[in-house]
Parts: C-alpha cells; sequence; structure tokens
C-alpha cells in the first residue's frame, strides 16, 4: 500500500495498523494518542506527523521502519518506540519531542540513525529528580548513530541514556547533559576508545573542545572542557 497527499486525524488509539508492506511518501497525520503501529515492513519518504497524547508513542515499531525524510513530532510523549523485535533506520528527517522528564525516542533492540535532526524541547532539572532523554537505549539493545544532529531548546536535555550497547561517530551534540550509562558500553568514535576528542556546544551555541571520559566507576560518561565557556 502507498500513502500520498493524505490527512488523517486519529481521535484515540492508532490510525495506521500495518503489518504487510506500507510506503507513505506525503501526507499530514495527526493523533490524539498514536499515529502508525507497525509490525511488517514500513517506509516513510516524507509528510508531517504530529502526535499531542500524554501517554502515548507516536510510532510504535516491532517489524522494520525506514524514515527517509518527514517532519515528526510529539507535544507529552514518546515519539518513536522501536519494540524488542523492531529494526528502526533513520536516514534523515526533522524529529521533535517535547516534555519535562519524557524519552523521545526508546530502543529496544536496533535502531541505526544515519542522519536527521532531532531537537528535545524537554527541560527537567536534577534538582527536580527528573530530566527529559533524547534517546533511551536498553539492555541488550544496539544503537548505531553516524552523521546526525541533536539539539537541545530548553534547559535541562540529556543526549542519551543507555543500558545497551551504542556507538556513536560524526554527529553533533548540542544539549546540556550528555549521556548516563548503567549497565552497557558506549563508544565514542569507532575505533573502539572510550577516550577520544569530541566537540559539543551548549544552548548558546559557545563551543567546547575537550574529551569524552569515564569516571572511576565506568558508568558514567563526562565531558571534559578544554576550551570555550
Amino acid at each position: 500500500m502507498t500513502l500520498e497527499n493524505v490527512t488523517l486525524e486519529v481521535g484515540s488509539g492508532y490510525g495506521i495498523l500495518n503489518s504487510g508492506e506500507l510506503l507513505i511518501k506525503t501526507g499530514t497525520y495527526n493523533g490524539g494518542t498514536g499515529i502508525i503501529t507497525n509490525s511488517g515492513n514500513c517506509t516513510i519518504d516524507g509528510g508531517t506527523y504530529t502526535v499531542t497524547a500524554q501517554y502515548a508513542a507516536g510510532i510504535e515499531n516491532s517489524g522494520t521502519l525506514v524514515i527517509n525524510n518527514g517532519e515528526i513530532n510529539n507535544s507529552n510523549n514518546v515519539t518513536i518506540n522501536n519494540s524488542s523485535t523492531g529494526t528502526l533506520n533513520i536516514t534523515d528527517g526533522n524529529f521533535e519531542n517535547r516534555g519535562n522528564g519524557t524519552i523521545g525516542y526508546t530502543n529496544y533492540n536496533i535502531m541505526n540513525i544515519t542522519g536527521g535532526t532531532f531537537t528535545e524541547k524537554g527541560g527537567g532539572s536534577w534538582s527536580y529528580g527528573y530530566i527529559s532523554n533524547c534517546i533511551f537505549n536498553d539492555t541488550n539493545a544496539t544503537l548505531t548513530i553516524d552523521g546526525a544532529t541533536f539539539n537541545n531548546t530548553d534547559n535541562g536535555g540529556r543526549f542519551l541514556l543507555n543500558y545497551g550497547n551504542a556507538t556513536i561517530d560524526n554527529s553533533s551534540i548540542s544539549m546540556k547533559y550528555i549521556l548516563e550509562e548503567y549497565t552497557g558500553t558506549v563508544t565514542f568514535n569507532s575505533d573502539g576508545s572510550k577516550e577520544d576528542n569530541y566537540k559539543f556546544t551548549n544552548k548558546a551555541g559557545d563551543v567546547r573542545e575537550g574529551t569524552v571520559s569515564y569516571d572511576v566507576d565506568g558508568k558514567h560518561i563526562a565531558f571534559v572542557y578544554s576550551s570555550g565557556i
């Protein structure tokens, strides 16, 4: 099935349930709870997807989902949930998530991001006991990021909450907090080192150069500034 120039308004539940072959080229898709649940093969080449519900993922994937372009937004909760049987490949697009203490993109199996711009508008603070996370990577899950851009427009966003295995290359990360790692392994740069030169920018756009290094227990990553404010 191919969807093109479709306008879809979803009051409750999911508007598109796919267990076969689905190609979405263009269209406007708005969901009060969710928009797509995929257990088959789904490719998104464009369109605008907006979800406003507090307790639902905009897109649920348990099959194979490829996103090549589009605008995907969630104002309250998870934008994309990739389940324990799902494979998610993102090559491009603009992705936005908002909500204090929320997670934008959850991965329980395989997630590959080779492009796109991800904006985390959620806030939160360590002092309040909650913080918004752009990506959550679960135990035994595999996350590969190469060539994407991650931004935080509000105070308090974190790039990655990791329990699994993650590799980050050639990406721009501009967020207040970078990473908290509990039981998994994160590699910045594919040479396998846990310490390497990296560059981050803060909310004001000030470039900070330094090294990414682990603390003594090997589970929490810190960015050690060598220049910048």
